[in-house]
């Protein structure tokens, strides 16, 4: 098994084309059924995009940009999830209510990091 992070991206500015209600249910069983399953290792929801800063060096020092405007596609949320395989992963993306107001899902496996 592999862990696999599913990267969340929208739009903001568009309308969902779902009543929120309905959206907020369709991740809920989603999140769910990756419990139920054993695949699901974490899953986070962000604010928008023009809540956030980026940190980044500028002239020598580090500057904090932002917040910016989000009319451009952004990460929305994430879902951390473990996979046999990356085609597991695939097919687990393909569940993504996000998919169905128009939105991505970026599939990137995870690599062994110390922590100590």
């Amino acid at each position: 098994m592999s862990s696999y992070l599913l990267i969340l991206r929208r739009n903001q500015a568009e309308e969902l084309g779902l009543p929120q209600e309905e959206m907020f249910a369709r991740f809920k069983q989603f999140t769910q059924s990756l419990h139920a399953r054993g695949a699901l290792r974490a899953v986070e929801r962000l604010k928008p995009s023009a809540e956030g800063t980026t940190v980044r060096p500028a002239n020598g020092a580090i500057a904090i940009d932002g917040p910016y405007n989000g009319a451009e596609e952004s990460v929305i949320g994430f879902f951390l999830v473990e996979a046999a395989d990356q085609e597991a992963a695939h097919a687990i993306a393909r569940e993504c209510p996000i998919l169905l107001v128009g939105g991505s899902v970026e599939v990137r496996e995870t690599e062994f990091f110390p922590k100590q």
